[in-house]
């Protein structure tokens, strides 16, 4: 049995052995932790440039860090299982060969348009609202 735990805003899953002891594993551990959240609704997304990147609820970036192709691939491998076949095979593809060391600085914190996850800016602020309303947290978004 898989079952999906959420602490210090990554998800990972963890399996279940028969006699219910938790065998965890975090495929994105050694991402850089991003910062500049700073209390406020966002979320963190892997962009086809190969750059991680810290997204508040209103599109602004708060923080970035340039991935390599391992970690990229890695982002992939650990997404893949959780999306239908087709949306899996469709990242694979966008992201194949992807390597982020070589993004410029100044496209870190203002990328393309074409970059940004805009389904992910489109849903983020109905979601988040959604969140808080039901939240134990006192309406706190993790």
């Amino acid at each position: 049995m898989v079952r999906r735990i959420r602490s210090n805003r990554l998800s990972y899953f963890a399996n279940l052995s028969q006699d219910g002891k938790i065998a965890t594993s975090n495929p994105l551990a050694d991402f850089p932790k991003l910062t500049g959240f700073k209390g406020q609704a966002g979320f963190a997304h892997v962009d086809p440039d190969g750059v991680y990147r810290a997204y508040l609820a209103d599109g602004t970036i708060v923080d970035a860090a340039r991935l390599t192709s391992e970690q990229v691939q890695t982002f992939v491998d650990a997404r893949a299982p959780h999306l239908p076949e087709e949306d899996a095979a469709r990242e694979r593809q966008l992201y194949a060969g992807v390597d982020g060391q070589n993004v410029p600085d100044a496209q870190l914190l203002n990328p393309a348009e074409e970059l940004k996850p805009t389904k992910y800016l489109e849903m983020f602020p109905e979601y988040s609202s959604c969140i808080r309303d039901k939240s134990p947290f006192d309406g706190k978004v993790f």
